[in-house]
């Protein structure tokens, strides 16, 4: 988390709730998660919440995301840095905005997530799920590969049209996520 205040809020709350949850705080396309934490293994869970539209800055940025790509938006980034955070088997949960998933300047950071993770799903999201731009945007739900974690033949997609994040009764969400849960005990 880029916040400190939000990554010591989020320690607090994986204390009270009797978590065994690490939150880094850093910038993590300046620096590894991985370096900021400590932890060479990778993690169980990533979630990712990023800022659609950052520019990267090269001069600042490190090595690993110059691997990646050298300039221009980042969004394909955080992906990336998601997927290289994750421990075998790791769960990788990432918001992005739905050009991603088409656009031709992705299309490496696709072929890298398919080739080390097994893709689980894809869920749409409609315009308006965020208040501050109408962008549609998708959530990826991904792990790493490992000897137990390859990809499946058939991946879970689904369109979401209506979230009121004013109301408390978001059914049709509910819904996609029970059936997500089935996809993934068969």
């Amino acid at each position: 988390e880029i916040n400190p205040r939000i990554a010591q809020y989020g320690s607090i709350l994986s204390i009270i709730y009797k978590g065994n949850n690490q939150i880094c705080n850093g910038d993590t396309l300046l620096k590894s998660p991985l370096g900021i934490s400590g932890n060479k293994q990778g993690f169980d869970i990533v979630c990712c919440c990023p800022p659609f539209g950052t520019r990267l800055n090269a001069e600042d940025a490190d090595p690993f995301i110059l691997t990646t790509r050298s300039r221009g938006m980042a969004d394909e980034l955080w992906v990336s840095r998601a997927v290289e955070s994750l421990k075998p088997g790791g769960l990788g949960v990432v918001l992005v905005p739905e050009s991603i998933l088409s656009k031709k300047t992705a299309y490496e950071m696709r072929r890298s997530l398919l080739q080390e993770c097994a893709l689980e799903g894809i869920l749409a999201l409609p315009p308006g799920s965020f208040r501050k731009h109408g962008l549609r945007s998708s959530i990826l739900v991904f792990r790493r590969k490992s000897q137990d974690v390859q990809q499946r033949e058939k991946v879970f997609v689904s369109d979401i049209h209506d979230i009121d994040y004013r109301d408390t009764n978001i059914g049709e969400l509910d819904e996609v996520i029970n059936m997500f849960k089935v996809y993934q005990e068969v």
